[in-house]
């Protein structure tokens, strides 16, 4: 049986018995070892002065809490120089001294408190047997030593939130090795000047354009070359863009209107051609030939249709509404046979009515017919809101379709029905935004699919990819540029500028800054500031290195500090950051 599974170091331990107590499994032990060092002079020692007892607890079986009892011994220390006259058996590889965990089980709670936090690593510790607090888990990390990493090559630097708003830090990444090798309580040109004299060698320092950075990065280490990250350049041009369209906001409102009566006029257009397509009479130029047998086949066709509308009617389940009708009007074709047939016979037309009792204009209606009456189609009565249509069509071209409002404005005018009977009436304008005469439903409608865009996504329909805009985005772009060169001539250099920073063009950047200054007092204030800062723009341009792995680190930090329930101090957060990457 390989007892490596069951005690944790089986080349110093002997495993004994186990048992269990109906509630946790027993695991008894004790070293084998002949002779243990002193703790301080290091001198072996085989003089045994006692025994105990140590009990730890070990990982769980199955959900099950373990105890490891764990029998040691004291030993005589007989080196004349050495202190320590009595010491205890080390097993370093079991426990640490004074733990009442084996190694094995604390690493798995470091984990639990790395990966889960405080409470979330209790909670989980709980379910798989482990018998814990989240105090103690947090203490665990405490305690972890500090690992240690080389001085860095390259070295990313950005900025956290404490709090939003408020409180900031700031994160130091290994960007070759991908790992957080420290945090600095705040984000002060001092202090990273300080961390960096500590810690002298770096040669690469990635940062966002903020000045407080850059000054140091300069005290700090001033013979790396300092990098501006690429994305912050974007950024920062996408935020002058913003202020732009702040500066002509009344331009994205004009440019949205004058989209959606584009659309409207389009609209239009399409609906009278296929008006005018079904209202179009048959072609002048049709041969002689094909209308004399159309003519001639009318007759049979005529037939055939009746014949197969018959036989669908036929085919049709006919409704309780529908089979009522058919009786009644086979009742009534019997009376109708009933008074021809007397009237043939000379019947007169009182005596016929005193026959079959029904009136005597009715007997004369059915022989003055001189066929069957087929029942006329029943005629649609009048409504109350009739009068009042002329009125509702003026107000719903004007804009107004709340049923209730428009309701009230008749009731005022006279009109007794409810407020139902004008919501059923304009339904079918709702419904069929063409049903108006002069389009303004079709407006609405289009309207709803033209939303004024807010001067931060009007960036994106500046500096966005033509496939990723939709049909309206680009119409209302389009507008946008026409009514405002300057907006357009933004545009341009803005994508000029992307195409600079993504493919590396460092060649062409002054002759960029030289005529984006000339287009708008935004643009231009956009390039004092890079010029401010030109040396570590231009490694940007032409070095591999950026700030995406600091980046997505502040996000996972971001991650752990919620995680802790509110208790991110700054000393547990680093080593939570610093020890798990």
């Amino acid at each position: 049986m390989q007892t490596n599974f069951i005690i944790p170091d089986p080349s110093h331990l002997k495993l004994e018995k186990m048992t269990s107590d109906g509630e946790n499994i027993l695991i008894f032990s004790q070293s084998v070892s002949q002779s243990m060092p002193c703790p301080l002079c290091m001198q072996p020692s085989n003089r045994v002065h006692s025994r105990y007892c140590r009990m730890l607890s070990d990982l769980p079986w199955a959900g099950i809490s373990a105890y490891l009892y764990l029998g040691v011994r004291r030993f005589f220390c007989d080196i004349g120089p050495c202190s320590r006259r009595i010491f205890t058996e080390r097993l370093a590889q079991v426990a640490a001294p004074y733990s009442r965990q084996t190694n094995r089980l604390a690493q798995v709670i470091r984990s639990l408190a790395y990966e889960a936090g405080g409470k979330g690593g209790a909670k989980l510790a709980i379910n798989l047997g482990i018998r814990i607090s989240h105090d103690t888990l947090i203490r665990q990390v405490y305690r972890a030593p500090k690992p240690e990493y080389e001085t860095p090559k390259a070295l990313g630097v950005d900025d956290f939130a404490f709090k939003k708003g408020q409180n900031y830090g700031t994160i130091l990444v290994d960007l070759e090795r991908h790992v957080v090798i420290d945090l600095l309580e705040d984000r002060t040109a001092e202090t990273l000047a300080q961390w960096l004299i500590e810690h002298p060698g770096i040669e690469i320092i990635s940062r966002d354009r903020a000045g407080a950075y850059a000054s140091g990065a300069k005290k700090g280490a001033s013979d790396a070359v300092q990098v501006a990250d690429r994305w912050h350049l974007l950024k920062n041009l996408g935020d002058t863009l913003e202020r732009l369209l702040n500066r002509h906001h009344a331009y994205l409102g004009i440019a949205t209107e004058s989209a959606i009566d584009e659309a409207v006029a389009k609209e239009q257009q399409k609906l009278q051609e296929k008006n005018q397509q079904e209202q179009k009479p048959p072609d002048a130029t049709q041969n002689i030939a094909s209308q004399v047998n159309l003519a001639q086949n009318q007759e049979g066709c005529e037939q055939e249709n009746s014949k197969q509308k018959i036989s669908e009617n036929s085919d049709r389940p006919k409704t309780k509404a529908q089979k009522e009708q058919q009786v009644r009007r086979e009742r009534r074709m019997a009376q109708y046979n009933e008074v021809i047939k007397l009237h043939e016979q000379g019947m007169k037309i009182r005596a016929i009515a005193r026959k079959l009792k029904i009136g005597r204009e009715t007997v004369t209606k059915l022989i003055a017919a001189g066929q069957f009456p087929e029942q006329a189609p029943r005629q649609k009565r009048g409504s109350k809101i009739d009068p009042f249509k002329p009125y509702l069509s003026q107000r719903w071209e004007e804009g107004c379709d709340n049923a209730f409002a428009l309701w009230q404005e008749i009731k005022a005018k006279g009109f007794a029905g409810s407020d139902t009977t004008v919501r059923r009436f304009i339904a079918k304008w709702r419904e069929d935004p063409c049903i108006s005469s002069q389009g303004q439903p079709l407006r609405k409608k289009l309207a709803s699919e033209f939303s004024l865009p807010s001067p931060r996504k009007g960036v994106w329909l500046l500096i966005g990819k033509e496939e990723d805009l939709k049909l309206e985005d680009r119409t209302i772009r389009d507008k946008l540029y026409e009514l405002c060169p300057e907006i357009f001539a933004a545009a341009w250099m803005a994508y000029e500028f992307g195409e600079i920073v993504r493919n590396r063009r460092v060649d062409l950047f002054e002759e960029w800054m030289e005529t984006a200054s000339q287009i708008c007092t935004e643009l231009k204030n956009f390039v004092i500031g890079l010029r401010q800062n030109i040396d570590a723009v231009k490694a940007a341009l032409t070095l591999k290195w950026s700030n995406g792995q600091t980046e997505g680190q502040v996000n996972r930090l971001k991650m752990i500090k919620r995680r802790m329930y509110g208790r991110a101090s700054f000393d547990l957060l680093r080593k939570m950051v610093v020890n798990k990457a």
